[in-house]
């Protein structure tokens, strides 16, 4: 039993790298707004990039953007139907007879029609996922801020008695 809590410990401080819980917040965050794009084979550049560029830990982004993978399948339909309301579409055609309609004809008469579902996809994961993550990143931004002062006082209390 030791072993595995060992092994766990060593797992957590992996992803945790020295980041502080806000830093951690943030590639959490990120990396779930980028993961749930509905474009397919952008999210592991993206996130490295971003990364990179922010110094936020890599390893966790990439694991939960292979965890998110089967919500952005789920979610993909929803964002072009968001899109296309949005854009005053009656009814996107995507389906999957639809699809293989536009490939029947040619894939050069493929690409504008999925060309539109998938911007009809980032105009709906654009109006919802941004807003929903920039709420989440207020409200557990307060959160974390309000517990590390507490800890502080809480620590601060605690040495000046001993």
């Amino acid at each position: 039993m030791k072993f595995i809590k060992r092994l766990w410990f060593r797992f957590i401080a992996l992803f945790k790298q020295g980041l502080t819980p806000i830093e951690m917040l943030q590639s959490v965050l990120i990396s779930l707004v980028i993961s749930l794009l509905p474009f397919y084979g952008i999210a592991t550049p993206a996130l490295t990039a971003m990364s990179v560029k922010y110094r936020f830990n890599l390893a966790i982004m990439i694991a939960i953007s292979y965890l998110i993978e089967p919500l952005k399948i789920l979610l993909f339909i929803p964002f072009v139907n968001i899109g296309g309301a949005l854009f005053g579409a009656e009814h996107t055609q995507l389906t999957v007879e639809g699809i293989k309609a536009s490939f029947q004809e040619g894939v050069f008469s493929a690409i504008p029609f999925l060309a539109k579902e998938l911007l009809y996809g980032f105009a709906g994961w654009f109006i919802t996922v941004i807003p929903i993550a920039f709420l989440i990143y207020i409200i557990l931004h307060g959160v974390l801020k309000l517990r590390i002062k507490q800890q502080e006082t809480y620590e601060q209390y605690d040495t000046t008695k001993s």
